[in-house]
């Protein structure tokens, strides 16, 4: 707790008073956070011994004696196990976390970069899925997009592909070299660096901006946040999108068309896209036109209509001769719909 909270308070001074200018801006925090809790934990064990962390509390990497021993960690995967369901099962469920992980760190990263850039997210996709087929043959665990080491890199300054490369590098080359060095570095330190690289993404603002867009926006948002806390990253986005769907059928329970009418002259115009769930509107609307009346239905604000609308209107206008009724259809949706081409009454036009 101590380790922590020390680390948490530099972090978030260091925010506030890194240099713009000089050698001291490009001293990276996290890099301070972690000295400080090797000697934090030190100095703990010089005062006071049964406060200094140990074993499960410090990072934990093979130490190799030599080079033999570092390429003996390397190993081939046991195909023996090929055709247990359980395999793939565990190996599906990582795939799936470890894919939506890298896909909201993109997201995220391609907020907080400078220039705005845009992540082809199919080409993340493939090198990650690429990076764990030869971690796996070789022994390793599965990698994915992680938000602090690439919110590290923008921190850093970096601005190309090369960025991710030198950080894999330096990585390699630390379990390698200085693996005695690394065992000494405090979870603790490394989750201040978590909860305020979170913070940074998370800020009170965003729930704010939430709240103001509405409770369509609002609600999703918070569901899927406890959800994640409460079951796993899969089992949290799953449920946000069920919500999500919910309020997406919800808002396109909302009316679509619009009804008006002077004297003889009727309007139908559609707002929006017209579905399934649209039917009975528009079937009431239809109803108010009267015998006699010059009617124009306005497609021209909508690029699909469900075809059990179309049926609707074409039912329509095959009565509307014996009604009187002279129906217009405008929009580019009349001229790709083929049943209302078809339309056989002489009363109808397209505009």
């Amino acid at each position: 707790v101590l380790i922590g909270a020390v680390s948490l308070a530099f972090l978030f001074w260091w925010d506030h008073a890194r240099p713009k200018q000089g050698p001291l801006r490009l001293l990276p925090g996290p890099l301070v956070v972690v000295v400080i809790g090797v000697v934090g934990n030190m100095i703990l064990g010089a005062t006071r011994p049964d406060w200094q962390l140990a074993g499960a509390h410090l990072v934990r990497v093979p130490v190799a004696g030599s080079a033999a021993q570092f390429l003996g960690q390397f190993q081939l995967p046991d195909f023996s196990a090929i055709g247990m369901g359980a395999v793939w099962t565990t190996a599906i469920t990582l795939a799936i976390v470890a894919s939506l992980e890298s896909l909201l760190s993109v997201k995220a990263v391609d907020e907080l970069d400078p220039r705005r850039r845009t992540t082809d997210k199919n080409w993340e996709l493939m090198a990650q899925g690429g990076g764990n087929i030869v971690s796996g043959l070789l022994g390793g665990l599965p990698v994915t997009s992680v938000i602090v080491r690439s919110s590290a890199n923008v921190d850093a300054g970096a601005e190309s592909k090369l960025s991710t490369m030198l950080h894999a590098t330096w990585l390699l080359l630390s379990v390698a070299l200085i693996p005695v060095v690394l065992n000494q570095i405090p979870l603790a330190a490394l989750a201040a660096v978590l909860i305020a690289t979170g913070y940074k993404l998370c800020k009170p603002k965003l729930f704010t901006e939430r709240y103001k867009q509405g409770w369509s926006q609002f609600i999703p948002f918070i569901v899927t946040i406890l959800a994640i806390l409460r079951t796993d990253l899969l089992i949290g986005i799953l449920v946000g999108l069920v919500v999500g769907f919910v309020f997406v059928v919800a808002r396109n329970f909302r009316p679509a068309l619009t009804f008006a009418s002077d004297g003889e002259d009727c309007l139908i115009r559609a707002r929006r896209n017209l579905y399934f769930m649209h039917k009975y509107e528009l079937q009431k609307s239809l109803a108010k036109v009267p015998d006699g009346a010059n009617l124009l239905i306005d497609l021209s604000s909508t690029s699909y209509v469900d075809l059990d609308n179309v049926d609707i209107i074409n039912a329509f206008i095959k009565g509307a001769d014996f009604r009187g009724i002279s129906v217009i259809v405008r929009g580019d949706i009349a001229e790709r719909t083929t049943p209302l081409i078809n339309a056989p009454s002489t009363g109808v036009r397209y505009a």
